[in-house]
């Protein structure tokens, strides 16, 4: 069975990490041959991917149900996130001295881009000493975001040496055909909704105040039509009829455009939803199962990966950032061989649990 790898597209985290010093902002988290990160960090970090986990899986809601409910059998969400953010810090720490190892520096450009984000902060709140006021909340000041900000470009640096078009570690095109087969699934689906979109005295369509369409729960005689909609499809798919012809029938969402297939890896969770690309990871070929995600129950058909050389444009379209995932995964790995030599503090990791700690809420950080 293949396991789901993190998701590295959803990771957005960055560390101070100051060769042979002590950091500002606390006790050290982690070490690494002299590079290290404080608490005041970690904290921020977490904070902020946990606002960054609501938004893309939970609709903006913070509740224990979330966290504790299940990935995979015994692992939670709060176990699942957990292990991808220590991981991606783990990823910041050994950056950074491979940064000075292999003797980079960042443009000037990038400096400057730095520097005119910071004082746009600086602006939003009225002076460096309110910014400074707002970060004190979280430990830390404008130098050290400004620190966290350089860290994250150094790390950006070390993977565009290493995998630039020239890079000593540059992927060829065999491997992402091997990629593409050894992490993408094939699928067709049926999508049967279990809400409604709300609307408006004049039958006009309510959107929130972030864009996004309100929805309502149907009723008792509503959502029994919907389940008995998504048991009929599913029986005549698992039976064997035609599944295209089962998609114009049942479905409720046109999927025309997409006469071959939807294409799915573990890099398409926040588009597909974690119980899809788990179910095509355990799924046979050929093999049909119902699944629900979010508000919708789909019934998925695992298909046949084509061949690269088979592939049509429109295809291969779905597949325009298969390069960036083969090259963070190579990343990925080459990193993961240097854990065993970090120094991890467990007691201060053990202070920040996803279910507990609040989320990052500084407006404009």
């Amino acid at each position: 069975m293949k396991k789901i790898a993190a998701p590295i597209c959803v990771i957005l985290v960055a560390v101070l990490l100051v060769s042979g010093c002590s950091p500002v902002g606390g006790e050290t988290v982690l070490e690494y041959k002299g590079y290290k990160i404080s608490e005041a960090m970690y904290g921020y970090w977490v904070a902020l991917y946990k606002r960054d986990v609501i938004y893309s899986f939970n609709n903006r809601k913070d509740t224990s149900d979330f966290w504790q409910s299940e990935v995979s059998d015994g692992v939670t969400t709060e176990d699942y996130f957990t292990d991808i953010i220590n991981n991606q810090i783990y990823k910041y720490c050994i950056g950074q001295q491979l940064f000075d190892e292999y003797g980079l520096k960042l443009e000037k450009e990038v400096k400057t881009a730095i520097d005119a984000d910071i004082n746009e902060k600086i602006e939003y709140y009225g002076s460096r000493a309110e910014l400074n006021s707002a970060l004190a909340h979280i430990n830390l000041n404008i130098e050290l975001l400004r620190e966290i900000y350089i860290c994250e470009e150094k790390l950006k640096a070390v993977y565009n040496y290493l995998y630039g078009p020239y890079g000593p570690e540059a992927l060829s095109d065999n491997d992402y055909v091997q990629y593409f087969k050894d992490n993408y699934w094939h699928m067709k689906y049926i999508v049967i909704y279990t809400t409604k979109l709300a609307t408006d005295s004049k039958g006009n369509y309510k959107y929130d105040s972030s864009g996004t369409l309100v929805t309502e729960p149907l009723t008792e005689e509503e959502f029994a039509e919907k389940l008995a909609k998504a048991e009929e499809a599913l029986a005549k798919a698992q039976a064997g009829e035609d599944f295209d012809e089962l998609i114009i029938t049942y479905s409720e969402y046109d999927t025309t455009a997409y006469p071959s297939g939807f294409y799915v890896s573990v890099n398409e969770l926040s588009t597909y939803g974690a119980n899809i690309v788990s179910a095509l990871a355990e799924m046979q070929v050929g093999e049909v199962r119902r699944v629900e995600e979010g508000s919708a129950i789909y019934i998925i058909k695992k298909l046949e990966l084509p061949e690269w050389g088979q592939l049509t444009e429109s295809e291969l379209l779905q597949l325009v950032d298969l390069e960036e995932y083969a090259k963070a995964e190579a990343f990925d790995a080459k990193l993961n061989a240097l854990f065993p030599e970090l120094k991890v503090n467990n007691e201060v990791l053990g202070r920040y649990r996803l279910s507990e700690i609040k989320m990052l809420s500084i407006p404009n950080i």
